[in-house]
């Protein structure tokens, strides 16, 4: 059986349409067609349930939106960020001071074994809820005068009790740690060498982990004895420093970014 052609089909004797026109026109129809390859399997839900489809990683935001267009609240996220252009409205210990020389906040012990020297900033009467029940994201670059004799914090919430997530700083090494109720859970991330600068950032995944990143690398993970409920959920920022020695310690921070989940 010879396999049938275009030449071979069956020609109409009253309708002078030819071929490619009724093809052209079945073509147009589909075209105009909204609800075109929208159902399960099909090519445009693929394309919206896929995380990437004829897209470059992380090109979206580029190609796709206006620059200025899309507001951290329109993302679903509350932000609070700060070079520490005043000190005024921080909690802050005699040791702590602005270096216009280096363009950081320092917190400089004295060289008298466990002197310590703290500064923390808790938000007043804020228009928006904040909570350990919502995700939570916080940023920060350090630098310290030494990796011995001392211990130092740097993170969000005032303590253990009530709770907390910071980065520990402790024998020349840094760890992530979280508290609630008065328990810790703490995870060894890296060592630290004096004199040397770090960019530390956690995500906080409410009731669930925490994730530990140092230099943008993730090098740990804590999913236990991580804070819950609105206890001291305003303290988005705390920073403490202690000298074991009789020598003066330096702990220096340029800058803190705070995010939640609104």
């Amino acid at each position: 059986m010879a396999i049938p052609t275009w030449g071979m089909l069956e020609k109409s004797q009253t309708d002078p349409e030819k071929i490619e026109e009724a093809i052209d026109l079945i073509v147009g129809e589909h075209n105009d067609d909204e609800e075109a390859h929208l159902g399960s399997g099909q090519s445009l839900q693929s394309h919206k349930a896929a995380e990437i489809i004829d897209h470059v990683a992380q090109s979206i935001v580029e190609d796709k939106l206006r620059d200025y267009n899309v507001t951290p609240i329109k993302l679903g996220t509350l932000v609070f960020s700060s070079f520490f252009e005043s000190l005024d409205n921080y909690n802050k210990s005699s040791g702590c001071t602005y270096s216009i020389l280096y363009r950081c906040v320092l917190l400089t012990t004295t060289a008298v074994q466990y002197n310590d020297q703290f500064c923390n900033f808790i938000v007043v009467l804020p228009l928006f809820e904040l909570s350990w029940d919502k995700d939570r994201f916080f940023e920060t670059r350090v630098r310290l005068n030494s990796n011995a004799d001392l211990e130092a914090f740097i993170g969000v919430g005032p303590g253990i009790d009530p709770g907390c997530v910071w980065f520990y700083f402790k024998n020349g090494k840094i760890y992530g740690k979280c508290g609630f109720g008065g328990a810790s859970s703490e995870v060894e991330l890296c060592n630290y060498s004096a004199n040397v600068k770090y960019g530390l950032y956690f995500e906080f995944f409410a009731g669930d982990h925490v994730d530990f990143y140092v230099d943008n690398v993730l090098k740990g993970s804590l999913d236990t004895n991580l804070p819950s409920g609105s206890i001291d959920q305003e303290s988005i920022f705390a920073s403490w420093i202690i000298t074991l020695a009789n020598a003066s310690k330096i702990f220096q921070f340029a800058m803190f970014d705070f995010r939640q989940k609104i």
